[in-house]
């Protein structure tokens, strides 16, 4: 016991000597004595000030019997730059002249030893047969699973399409309307996968569209939401009248079928139908309606005594905007529109269900105001001439 504690005082008493070697960033050469406790230094060259850690208090730990340190597969670059920094350093004191190691950013290529990898070799690397078999099998995998779901939609549609069609023109004229709709639909369907653009085709595709419609109208009469529109306006004009900018807001997305007339305006390239909206504003402030007539709307028709032309069309309202310059002026906006286009479809809703003489009009109106339509009736008609010839 006795021993043990005089070697552990001799220990204490003689610590394991340390030399700390440290270049400064001015370029002076620093040794400092390690000791038991924390050193606070500074550099007599400019002054920085550093911290010495104490030396350990431990002893070296010796390696293992039989151990041989691995070789270093990479000399350290940097320690052997900052050694040769040094000794030009120290020499460059010793013959009294000043010696400045300018601190330049290290060039990365300089610092690898080992042969640059060509492009091809290092893709060969990446991409290796067992990795490209792997993604071969999966895009296999994934083009079959495409085609054969494509073959099976497209089986199913030559299938339901005939028969879809006649039992959705079936139930149209006993006015089931539901089941019409869901029939128009497989056939709609059935017609745009077989890529079907004939006019039985497209009269499937355009009820189907027409009877969705009447399955979402809103529930709310269009001359109540122009009331309502007209309240809330005039709120917005009332607080904002010193604002000349334009106050946008959205409204509801909800259908109407509308049969309106009003004047043809083109606005950059989109052709508008604006009328009056037939509520009053506070004040002169106008109130305006402008519904976005589609590229097959005829607007070349004989308008009447106001110059207004005549539609039937499905639409819902978008946005609404107000102008304090040059006048004051809300203008309720109707982007999402198409025309209407069969009339038996209109008698659901009970439009001039008990005048004969308007559903005539209404008939004329509805092929006339298309491009499609016109197009159809020019074609019937020939054919009809080529029948009587």
């Amino acid at each position: 016991m006795v021993q043990i504690g005089s070697r552990k005082a001799e220990c204490e008493l003689k610590p394991r000597a340390d030399r700390l070697r440290k270049l400064c960033v001015c370029g002076e050469l620093l040794e400092v004595e390690r000791t038991r406790i924390t050193q606070k230094k500074s550099c007599p060259a400019c002054g920085r000030r550093f911290l010495v850690l104490p030396v350990s208090p431990f002893p070296t730990p010796r390696p293992p019997r039989g151990y041989v340190p691995p070789p270093s597969p990479m000399p350290d670059i940097t320690e052997a730059k900052t050694a040769r920094q040094m000794q030009e350093v120290a020499e460059g004191q010793t013959n009294g002249t000043s010696t400045t190691v300018a601190s330049a950013p290290i060039d990365l290529d300089t610092l690898t030893l080992a042969p640059k990898v060509p492009f091809r070799v290092r893709l060969r690397r990446q991409f290796t047969p067992l990795k490209l078999s792997i993604v071969g099998v999966i895009l296999l995998i994934g083009v079959s699973g495409y085609l054969y779901w494509w073959r099976t939609q497209v089986q199913w549609a030559q299938a339901n399409y005939p028969l879809a069609v006649e039992n959705a023109y079936a139930a149209l004229a006993e006015q089931q309307v539901d089941e019409a709709n869901a029939q128009f639909e497989i056939a709609s369907r059935s017609a745009i996968i077989l890529g079907l653009d004939d006019e039985q085709a497209q009269g499937v595709k355009q009820y189907a569209r027409e009877l969705d419609v009447l399955d979402r109208l809103s529930s709310q009469p269009f001359p109540e939401l122009l009331t309502e529109l007209s309240e809330s306006s005039m709120e917005l004009v009332a607080g904002d009248e010193q604002n000349d900018q334009q106050s946008v807001f959205y409204w509801g997305k909800d259908w109407y079928v509308l049969d309106v007339w009003g004047k043809v305006v083109k606005e950059e390239e989109n052709r508008w139908l604006e009328l009056e909206a037939p509520v009053p504003l506070k004040g002169s402030t106008e109130f305006m309606i402008r519904i976005n007539l589609p590229n097959d709307a005829v607007t070349d028709r004989p308008p009447n005594a106001l110059n207004q032309q005549h539609f039937v069309l499905a639409t819902r309202c978008d946005r609404m905007v107000s102008k304090t310059k040059p006048t004051a002026r809300w203008t309720l906006y109707c982007e999402e529109t198409f025309l209407w286009e069969h009339d038996d479809s209109l008698r659901i809703l009970g439009l001039y269900a008990d005048d004969e003489e308007g559903q005539v009009e209404l008939a004329k109106l509805l092929k006339n105001q298309s491009t499609l339509t016109a197009e159809q009736k020019e074609t019937e008609q020939a054919d009809a001439a080529g029948g009587e010839l």
